[in-house]
């Protein structure tokens, strides 16, 4: 039976990108890095996902641009997500003084389930879930699954957000479609332009970091902030 309901707007993962696919897609992304780093020239991948591309821009673990593109093919769409992202007047767009720091993260929807606006707080799982909603008039908005995280807000608080960008109010969603999504996530970022040590050395350098002056160990680092963390899930697994 067809729903009354609009479909999801935006182009999702058929399956989840292999390990290569998402090599290609890093290399990809690491060339515009470089490029809005001294304007080196770039080419568009050669193969990308069917899907639409959101491209997110964090800076010193700060939000700075944040778009999704669905215009042309899937390697036109992955370029020009990130080119509108760099300069996404929402969150003030890259700074120069910023540049060296910049790190993507590319998200694909890969699931997207249409829910009863009235209980969708109660099946949202934060950080793994994100948001949209699809008016019958009007833009469709989607939240990512890690807006919640970076806005340490809850679901309810995440619903708001959403009815919110749609132009609906605090709690406008109730008449319109809504839909939880999970994505694939793809973070990539770039060396310092200096050189350092190369090879073992650095590696040895790198471990050796890890460890305070005192003896507290690194137990994870978060990819984009560069933030370190001495306690983590497993965390009772390593002290056993």
């Amino acid at each position: 039976m067809r729903s009354p309901f609009p479909p999801f707007a935006w182009r999702t993962l058929r399956r989840a990108p292999s390990e290569r696919e998402r090599e290609g897609l890093a290399s990809a992304v690491r060339t515009m890095l470089l490029f809005q780093r001294t304007l080196t020239k770039w080419k568009l991948p050669g193969a990308a996902p069917d899907a639409t591309p959101f491209v997110g821009l964090y800076a010193d673990g700060h939000l700075r641009g944040c778009y999704g593109s669905d215009e042309g093919t899937p390697g036109e769409r992955l370029g020009r997500a990130f080119l509108r992202a760099l300069d996404d007047g929402r969150f003030g767009g890259v700074r120069a003084d910023e540049r060296d720091r910049v790190v993507a993260q590319i998200s694909y929807v890969r699931r997207a389930k249409l829910v009863n606006p009235a209980t969708a707080a109660e099946e949202l799982e934060l950080g793994v879930h994100g948001v949209a909603v699809v008016p019958e008039k009007g833009a469709p908005v989607l939240l990512l699954p890690h807006v919640a995280r970076d806005g340490r807000i809850g679901p309810v608080e995440l619903l708001q957000t959403l009815s919110r960008k749609a132009g609906l109010g605090d709690d406008g969603l109730g008449e319109h479609a809504v839909y939880l999504l999970e994505t694939e996530d793809v973070v990539v970022r770039v060396g310092p332009r200096t050189p350092t040590v190369k090879g073992l050395d650095a590696a040895r350098a790198w471990l050796a970091s890890l460890v305070t002056p005192d003896g507290r160990v690194t137990f994870a680092i978060d990819p984009r902030a560069r933030t370190r963390s001495e306690v983590g899930v497993m965390h009772h697994g390593r002290a056993s």
